[in-house]
């Protein structure tokens, strides 16, 4: 799968215990920046001239367990391991969105509407899997 520079990482917390992820993020150097607008998962960014922004380029969130956003991260990840054909497909909407763009907004811009997809099959996918965990 063709991929950007940047990872996107998920700390999973228990319900209830977001306050504390918050102080402990906060002191191996990561600033809080709240939830950009999606509800039930926050964002950190490494603080400048922290152990942490040495490390390689990352998006780092964090989400209780009960998160709609874990859920939708982990089913679209899980259906592109157990459905090949469509993480092909996948791949090429990337690389035909990388071909198409002049920057990385662009290229985000591109290849949304293939991630939308993606991301709809893969709830319907996990929801016919473990249908409790749609409702």
């Amino acid at each position: 799968m063709p991929s950007k520079d940047i990872i996107d990482i998920d700390v999973e917390c228990p319900g209830g215990s977001m306050s504390d992820v918050i102080k402990a993020l906060a002191a191996t150097g990561y600033m809080h920046e709240g939830d950009g607008g999606i509800s039930t998962r926050e964002a950190f960014a490494p603080l400048p001239h922290s152990a942490a922004a040495e490390l390689p380029g990352h998006h780092l969130y964090a989400c209780e367990s009960d998160s709609p956003e874990l859920r939708k991260h982990l089913a679209f990840r899980e259906y592109l391991k157990g459905n090949g054909e469509r993480a092909q497909w996948l791949a090429q909407r990337k690389r035909e969105a990388a071909s198409a763009a002049a920057a990385r907004e662009e290229y985000i811009m591109n290849k949304s509407a293939a991630y939308e997809i993606i991301a709809q099959e893969a709830l319907e996918w996990a929801c016919s899997r473990r249908p409790n965990r749609c409702r």
